[in-house]
């Protein structure tokens, strides 16, 4: 099993534009990320495994995020004020969206969300523009 990421502290400051998080972690600790506001693009490796809560929270630059599919779960609030994002494709591997993940994301437009994923009534909450898209899984 990998590392926690618990700060951007540990792989980059704060006022970045660009993280790529290295192959070493596993799990994107809650805030990790929180109000981290000059950030707008983030490349989460395939050791990744999970995007606790709050993770992302406030990151008001936020507009790109790559991952690939070995995310499970999307913890609640994880993109909670992510105004900056405007579609988001959530990998098929994911089976849980925690309550608010989007809340308030108001730029966002689009979401692509496999079928098997589950998601909690507030999770795309304040998205006023938003369509969600159900997708199978791919082959």
């Amino acid at each position: 099993m990998g590392k926690i990421l618990k700060s951007v502290s540990e792989i980059a400051d704060r006022d970045q534009r660009e993280v790529v998080i290295p192959d070493e972690y596993s799990v994107i600790g809650p805030r990790a990320f929180r109000g981290c506001a000059s950030i707008q693009r983030v490349v989460i490796p395939g050791t990744v495994t999970e995007i606790a809560d709050g993770a992302f929270a406030g990151c008001k630059a936020l507009a790109s995020v790559e991952m690939y599919p070995t995310i499970t779960e999307i913890g609640a609030f994880a993109f909670k004020g992510c105004g900056a994002l405007v579609s988001f494709e959530i990998p098929g591997s994911v089976t849980v969206i925690g309550s608010g993940a989007f809340d308030g994301c108001t730029s966002l437009e689009s979401v692509s969300v496999p079928k098997a994923a589950q998601w909690e009534k507030y999770t795309f909450w304040n998205c006023p523009k938003l369509t969600i898209t159900r997708r199978r899984p791919r082959k």
